[in-house]
């Protein structure tokens, strides 16, 4: 039902802590294969080394992925910050270089957050970190949730402001 909507892409997220991030492989698989639009994979840092991280990534090219969300992802369930797994990554720009040096054959997409993320201190450091993902190589931004438009137009604007010129695709 979707297809008649003629979307360009479909995103596939997975559960709190990478808890379905094979059923997200099979998923945008079979879209990719059912359908020959692009597909694109979450991914995150949460509860991964970055030998983890490469394998998640090899199985994705063989799947036909063709961009991957490189996001950190949120503390697991019950803690109040994020600490990366032993031999993990930190952040998502870290991720997205990652992916861009290693495996430069999938676009990039990020989070982008028009009212800003919860655990940025204010809108211009989380504009920084916005920035620095896409300077590590991310190809365009998807925004999170927001209930404003005016939001989202301001949002456009401070990051044209700051130099992102990546797409920005309303979440």
């Amino acid at each position: 039902e979707l297809m008649s909507f003629g979307p360009s892409f479909f995103t596939c997220t997975y559960g709190a802590g990478g808890s379905t991030r094979e059923k997200t492989l099979d998923i945008v698989e079979r879209i990719h294969n059912d359908f020959f639009i692009h597909v694109a994979a979450h991914l995150t840092c949460v509860g991964s080394t970055v030998d983890e991280l490469r394998e998640y990534l090899r199985d994705a090219q063989q799947r036909h992925v063709d961009f991957i969300v490189a996001l950190r992802g949120d503390p697991p369930h019950g803690e109040k910050r994020f600490v990366p797994k032993e031999g993990g990554l930190t952040y998502a720009y870290q991720l997205v270089e990652l992916i861009r040096s290693e495996f430069p054959e999938f676009g990039i997409a990020v989070a982008g957050y028009p009212e800003t993320h919860q655990e940025a201190p204010n809108r211009a450091k989380d504009l920084e970190n916005l920035k620095r993902k896409v300077d590590a190589g991310a190809d365009i931004v998807i925004t999170q949730l927001f209930y404003d438009n005016d939001d989202f137009y301001r949002f456009r604007d401070r990051c044209e402001a700051i130099g992102i010129s990546v797409p920005i695709v309303p979440g």
